[in-house]
């Protein structure tokens, strides 16, 4: 299914929203995620709301076009006073010398405590993301429904709220058709995977919307675990995908197996004075740690970016966001929009072998 107007959404996407302007070119100032999440008219748009608010929430802190002025605030008011606080509490601190030992954990808590705001409110300290809240149906500076409006030639929504316009293809999700489930490839658990990998990735799609991204160890799991003819069709993708960085991942493992043994080795005959000359056991333990991670480096995904996964998925019209098949409408270049997600993707040109 082609998006109309597509040349025109993605000039608007790339050009404007890196300025945050609506699809006339003018200024738009996006509410919070916590004021976001409040609005709602019925329960399947609250709903909606409640989920998308929650997501972009988790994701925010890896994206720093959500900030607001008052997260950068809060980070450089915050800093120079833990580090004040931090040079006060050494031992001839004004702060221990007035407090005593009581004095060291002030900085401590005061980081702890800082830490802990951030995590409370975090959703007030970022603004919702335009051409994701739009593609749901939503205003994208201040959340209003933009449910029964009529076009304008432009083919733009004007929001009735705050006069914002929006281009009528970019909604491709809206929040009040009939309730889907979208079901993505999970990965399975792996060692060491909160050292190299992300339990989740996020990416933006042909019309900047931002999407839940398939992970590289998904393709995986799913190739190696295949065993209906349905899944059949992960073997061949997961196999363009392996040999991306396997130079780098077997650099990195043998240099990670290899250091753990050798510092084993030189602790067991005394060099490393840390490890005294007798513990055979902690050299092991030492040397076996560094086979795991090793082997959990060499068989992950690392050096494989999101980037590569969607050039693949693409040419294979799967969506690089849930992985269900696409259609395109012709056999160039076009974009098309997911029926089980809503994400839109560039589908690359079919040579001679795909017709």
């Amino acid at each position: 299914m082609a998006i109309s107007g597509e040349k025109g959404v993605r000039h608007f996407a790339r050009a404007g929203f890196a300025k945050l302007v609506d699809d006339r070119a003018r200024p738009v100032s996006p509410v919070s995620i916590a004021e976001f999440v409040r609005g709602g008219s019925n329960e399947q748009e609250a709903a909606v709301r409640q989920d998308l608010g929650r997501w972009l929430t988790r994701i925010a802190p890896r994206l720093r076009s959500l900030n607001r002025p008052s997260t950068d605030a809060a980070m450089w008011i915050g800093l120079p006073i833990i580090i004040l606080l931090m040079l006060s509490s050494t031992s001839r601190g004004w702060l221990v010398a007035l407090l005593g030992p009581f004095g060291f954990l002030i900085p401590t808590l005061l980081a702890a405590a800082l830490i802990a705001f951030n995590w409370r409110a975090r959703s007030r300290l970022y603004h919702i993301h335009p051409p994701t809240v739009v593609a749901q149906g939503l205003c994208g500076q201040c959340g209003y429904s933009l449910r029964d409006l009529l076009p304008a030639e432009d083919h733009c929504l004007v929001c009735p709220e705050c006069g914002s316009a929006w281009r009528k293809e970019r909604i491709t999700w809206p929040w009040w058709s009939s309730p889907r489930k979208v079901e993505r490839p999970a990965a399975r658990p792996r060692p060491f995977r909160f050292v190299f990998y992300s339990p989740e990735n996020e990416t933006m799609d042909a019309a900047q919307r931002l999407v839940p991204a398939i992970t590289p160890w998904a393709v995986q799991h799913v190739a190696e675990d295949a065993q209906l003819p349905a899944e059949s069709c992960w073997r061949p993708i997961w196999a363009e995908l392996a040999p991306i960085g396997r130079v780098g991942r077997a650099v990195t493992s043998v240099l990670i197996g290899a250091g753990a043994v050798s510092l084993s080795v030189l602790g067991a005959i005394g060099v490393w004075p840390l490890m005294p000359m007798g513990s055979i056991a902690l050299g092991l333990f030492l040397s076996a740690a560094g086979v795991v991670l090793a082997y959990a480096v060499w068989c992950g995904d690392l050096y494989i970016v999101t980037d590569d996964v969607i050039r693949i998925l693409t040419s294979h019209e799967r969506c690089p966001s849930c992985a269900a098949k696409l259609t395109r409408a012709a056999d160039h270049e076009h974009v098309v929009a997911c029926t089980h997600c809503g994400s839109t993707w560039t589908l690359p040109a079919r040579d001679s072998r795909h017709k």
